[in-house]
């Protein structure tokens, strides 16, 4: 502010009435001392507010945000008075403000009154709630306003959210004040003791606005009843496989009569893996639109769309969906058996790789913590963290620790090198990892329920991974890496499960409806790059294990037929392939094909129905998740 002090002008970075009276106060104390005048006005002129004191921080978008430690009745009317002399007239005051726990609960409504008086909207949330419920402390605090006052009052539990919102709500010119905290850098809720800094959410804030749809309405309800569940993670991520299980029952039945009507089936069926005489032919096709469908729509309304992780999750979704869908239209349509080509496929497959892996590499919202552990200080339950950083570190099942570093294994090369030499790894593994799995889920999908069934059971598999991976005290529970921000590939596992679910409707046996490679393809992508997101890949060849060995069984035929041909002799490991196929095919089925054939093994020739073998793949699926889950707790 600008001063004019015995007719001297002088710039001090202070603001407010208040400051004022102490620099006159200073200046004529220093004077009465025998200092000089100008030397008394140039060292005002550099003064510094106090951390957490009225710190501005100025939008791109024209408007201001103070943080202010204010956390008393008196000071947040000061704080409030201040801002109101100098805002322009046209512009808005939004108040986020909150009361600690175990402290004098007769301040809560007052604060709460005085707050609402002096602005044009006021957010009540968290501040330090200690051991008592958050809930409880903002209720004492709207039980200082009136039926009017409280229109244009937004309740809003969770500090970040409550800030994000009036970053949301601001406009040019506007002021918003996060008062309470101020220079303190954390939250103690229920005894632990989080990092939280009013500055740095601002910033974040500023730097990204949320596009998050039902999200973010529900966070400018605020006081309707039911509202706050959307900040919890649970909640959304409930809603979404709720509302995915819906519409794809709902869309399924409407977009298996659309297929029926233009004769959109299967028409490439072998006859020769159908012992029971279940018609194939003539199957409504290209279900994977439906799961598709069915994921994208919940994650739009409920997801974090600014979130890095969610939205790679959304683009893996349509990169593979897109293949997968010219594979079913080559097919269908145009009548060529073979499909996409192969060398498409695999390329499609390679861009989302590295797509992915740059971006876990080069995106500044990509970090984690190595190391997270928990100790008890003054009875209460301190969270201590290394720092975000980036790292090639992954989770490894079977050790202690459960942490390894792809980047120790070029350690011959030297501290620096290493490091670049585990990201190309890293690189490469991704793309690996999501090629094999996608083509995993697609050769899974054989018989009727078999993909949706595994894959929904792998989904709830990583949506515990993901849910542990994303909070301090289960990675530190579970001895893995914290990786902040990551709580969205729950809603988006969630919203996967439930698509799966629903389509299990009508693609359990006989099936009304197939998923294609536009489903399968887009399945199995899912599942490698949520679990690369999250650093579990290597628990992938447990929990996929099934899409294992089924594509094992593949190559293993493949290679073994091919090698005896040239000797002139028919060998085949299986009678059938993939495996799943084995279960249904009788020795005298290939034989009536390939008289001269041997099968290595051969197995019971007692066929094995569909729907059995279907059940079984699923309960080993579900076998090796649950061992997947326990080795991180195997010391």
């Amino acid at each position: 502010m600008l001063l004019n002090i015995n007719n001297q002008e002088v710039f001090v970075p202070l603001v407010g009435r208040f400051n004022t009276s102490n620099l006159l106060a200073i200046y004529g104390t220093a004077i009465n001392l025998g200092f000089d005048k100008t030397e008394v006005l140039r060292v005002l002129s550099t003064l510094e507010a106090v951390n957490g004191r009225f710190e501005t921080i100025h939008s791109p978008k024209g408007w201001t945000a103070v943080v202010d430690y204010a956390h008393t009745p008196d000071a947040v009317d000061n704080v409030i008075k201040t801002i109101n002399d100098i805002r322009k007239t046209d512009s808005k005051l939004i108040t986020v403000v909150g009361c600690g726990g175990n402290r004098d609960k007769g301040k809560r409504p007052m604060m709460a009154s005085i707050a609402c008086k002096g602005s044009d909207q006021l957010i009540l949330t968290s501040d330090n709630p200690r051991d008592e419920e958050p809930a409880d402390i903002l209720n004492d605090m709207v039980g200082g306003l009136t039926k009017k006052e409280l229109e244009r009052t937004l309740v809003i539990e969770d500090r970040f959210s409550a800030i994000k919102t009036a970053c949301t709500l601001a406009q040019k010119n506007d002021v918003i004040l996060v008062a309470g905290k101020g220079h303190e850098n954390s939250q103690i809720i229920k005894g632990v003791k989080h990092h939280f800094d009013d500055h740095e959410v601002v910033k974040q804030c500023l730097e990204k606005i949320e596009l998050n749809m039902l999200y973010e309405l529900f966070n400018h309800l605020g006081t309707f009843p039911g509202a706050r569940l959307m900040t919890y993670i649970s909640f959304r991520a409930i809603v979404a496989g709720g509302l995915a299980l819906l519409i794809s029952i709902w869309f399924g039945n409407y977009f298996i009569d659309l297929l029926r009507r233009k004769h959109i089936s299967e028409t490439q069926r072998d006859e020769k893996t159908d012992p029971f005489n279940v018609a194939k032919k003539g199957v409504p096709t290209m279900g994977g639109i439906v799961i598709i469908v069915s994921i994208l729509l919940p994650c739009l309304l409920l997801g974090d769309l600014s979130n890095i992780y969610l939205v790679l999750m959304i683009l893996t979704t349509l990169i593979l969906g897109t293949i997968g869908f010219a594979d079913d239209y080559i097919k269908t349509f145009k009548k060529r058996k073979d499909g996409l080509n192969g060398w498409v496929k695999i390329v499609g497959q390679v861009i989302l790789g590295l797509i992915v892996a740059l971006t876990l590499r080069y995106s500044p919202d990509v970090v984690m913590n190595e190391r997270v552990s928990s100790h008890i200080e003054n009875n209460i339950t301190v969270i201590d963290k290394s720092p975000d950083v980036k790292s090639t570190q992954t989770t490894i099942p079977f050790v202690k620790n459960h942490n390894f570093n792809y980047a120790d294994i070029f350690s011959f090369l030297g501290s620096e090198n290493k490091y670049r030499a585990g990201w190309i790894f890293f690189v490469f593994l991704v793309v690996l990892v999501v090629a094999a799995v996608s083509n995993g889920a697609n050769l899974n999908d054989g018989m009727d329920g078999m993909c949706a069934g595994n894959s929904a059971i792998i989904g709830v598999a990583l949506i515990v991974l993901s849910y542990v991976s994303s909070n301090f005290i289960l990675a530190d529970y579970f001895d893995v890496m914290y990786i902040p921000k990551s709580e969205e590939i729950v809603v988006f596992l969630a919203a996967f499960v439930g698509a799966l679910i629903g389509f299990l409707w009508f693609n359990g046996f006989p099936a009304q409806v197939f998923m294609g490679d536009t489903g399968s393809l887009t399945i199995g992508g899912i599942i490698g790059v949520s679990a690369v997101v999250i650093h579990k890949e290597l628990l992938l060849p447990i929990i996929c294990g099934v899409f294992l060995m089924e594509s094992v069984s593949v190559i293993l035929q493949t290679q073994v037929y091919k090698w005896n041909k040239r000797k002139g002799k028919h060998i085949r490991l299986w009678k059938r392939t993939p495996l799943h196929d084995h279960y249904r095919t009788s020795v005298e089925q290939v034989l009536k094909n390939d008289p001269t054939c041997r099968i290595v093994f051969k197995g019971s020739n007692k066929l094995q129905h569909e729907s059995k073998i279907v059940l079984r793949f699923c309960i080993v699926t579900l076998l090796l998740v649950g061992f997947a889950i326990l080795t991180l707790k195997l010391r």
